[in-house]
């Protein structure tokens, strides 16, 4: 099997369906639409269906630095019967607030379950970085969309469930939100099929198993979580490890079944503490497993700063994660 960074095995799904389905449009502003693949093949969207011929994407440069009409012209292009993909750049991620919760979400019950919509934002989110400032530090925003009914909301924590998402997005009938951290490109390059496959939304991944406490994580804190994992297993811990992957709709069977046997949770995520999808798990745990220990570890309600030293110290890392394990465990 064919080994591939986390870029190309977005860009084989979607030039995919942009193959099978000439109606569908992609819209981008700068973002990397194109690469090569390890055997040497390039993937270019924009060369493949120029924009003077096919009008199904926006050319070489991009779009103009306008999200909000990206992810409207998406959502308009979809409700026409297409298939549409807005990819947005990393600090514009809650621009087609808007847009989403008062159309993407609502067009199937405005229309009485009749009518589907096959519209998928990718949102690239920036993650939390030193030196990139408050305005350029964030995470956690996935939550904002899994708050809106009528929306599937995707977070991949792995280049083979950044592909297979997609897929399963375009095969589909339901407008999603795509969370792309962009800093997950840095993990090792996985075997990736080269013909399309679909990953199922509403399933979480067990990526260890264990029994003494159940660790829930999604996004970029996998990066943190997998350097944790080793070191808590040397110290004798014995952890179920849970990607969600899928906050909409959410594996609360999976969750529940692994809390029940080992009676410790741990939610882990790089969004604010206050009221982020971490405390969503936690509520589904407490609601159906008795005498369970729970914890949460957040970034704290403030903004990131620029400072190494600050943002190293408010950020749950994977030395933070080894700890808190041991505390929960007794």
């Amino acid at each position: 099997m064919p080994r591939k960074s986390r870029l190309i095995a977005q860009l084989e799904a979607v030039q995919y369906w942009m193959r099978q389905d000439p109606t569908m449009q992609v819209l981008w502003e700068y973002a990397t639409m194109g690469g090569v693949t390890p055997d040497g093949r390039t993937i270019n969207l924009a060369a493949e269906f120029p924009r003077l011929t096919t009008w199904r994407t926006p050319g070489p440069w991009g779009e103009p630095i306008d999200e909000s009409w990206i992810a409207n012209a998406c959502v308009g292009a979809a409700s026409t019967g297409a298939r549409a993909l807005a990819r947005l750049p990393s600090m514009t991620v809650t621009y087609p607030l808007e847009f989403i919760f008062n159309q993407a979400a609502k067009w199937r019950q405005g229309s009485g379950g009749y009518a589907g919509l096959r519209f998928v934002a990718w949102m690239d989110f920036p993650g939390r970085r030193a030196g990139m400032g408050s305005q350029h530090a964030d995470a956690g925003q996935e939550t904002y969309y899994a708050n809106m009914p009528g929306l599937i909301v995707v977070v991949p924590g792995t280049a083979y469930d950044a592909k297979g998402f997609l897929n399963s997005a375009f095969a589909g009938e339901d407008p999603v939100v795509y969370c792309n951290y962009e800093a997950l490109a840095s993990l090792p390059i996985e075997d990736i099929p080269d013909e399309p496959y679909t990953v199922p939304f509403g399933k979480a991944a067990v990526r260890q198993e264990g029994t003494d406490l159940t660790l829930v994580y999604w996004g970029i804190v996998s990066l943190e979580v997998l350097k944790a994992l080793p070191v808590i297993r040397s110290a004798g811990i014995s952890v179920e490890a849970i990607d969600v992957r899928c906050l909409k709709p959410f594996d609360q069977k999976t969750i529940i079944d692994s809390v029940t046997k080992t009676k410790r949770l741990l939610v882990v995520t790089h969004g604010h503490f206050t009221a982020d999808f971490a405390s969503h798990v936690v509520a589904v745990a407490a609601m159906n497993v008795s005498g369970a220990k729970f914890d949460i570890m957040a970034f704290p309600d403030a903004p990131a700063p620029a400072s190494f030293d600050m943002i190293t110290w408010m950020t749950p890392d994977a030395a933070k994660i080894v700890e808190r394990v041991k505390q929960l465990a007794g």
